[in-house]
């Protein structure tokens, strides 16, 4: 079996949205992200990324993390505003109830004597 080779995954934040845009997951196969982001800038990247610049909202390297490029394609499914850490809030904890679901068989109803 082959090993996907390595490189970086990151998060590019914009400072505000563009259209419905936030967020730009990339992956850049020499593990240099930052060298990803100047090139993103410069027009030599994403068409989305240029549109940012062009509008005027600033970029910024959010996240980075090695990873394949199916870690890119697992963080663009889980979509930009839940990994990106500047826009992710933590969450409270909830208190999960057991309540039966489809899987449960059905209590059998009892007669109680009177």
């Amino acid at each position: 079996m082959i090993a996907a080779p390595l490189g970086s995954v990151y998060v590019l934040h914009f400072a505000s949205p563009y259209h419905h845009a936030r967020h730009y997951i990339g992956f850049a196969a020499d593990s240099n992200a930052t060298r990803r982001l100047r090139e993103h800038v410069t027009g030599q990247g994403s068409p989305l990324v240029a549109a940012v610049v062009a509008a005027g909202i600033g970029v910024e390297l959010a996240a980075e993390w090695i990873g394949t490029r199916a870690d890119e394609r697992k963080a663009h499914n889980a979509h930009g505003t839940r990994v990106c850490p500047r826009c992710r809030r933590p969450r409270a904890r909830q208190l999960r109830l057991f309540t039966g679901g489809s899987h449960a068989a059905a209590p059998t109803p009892r007669r109680i004597a009177a």
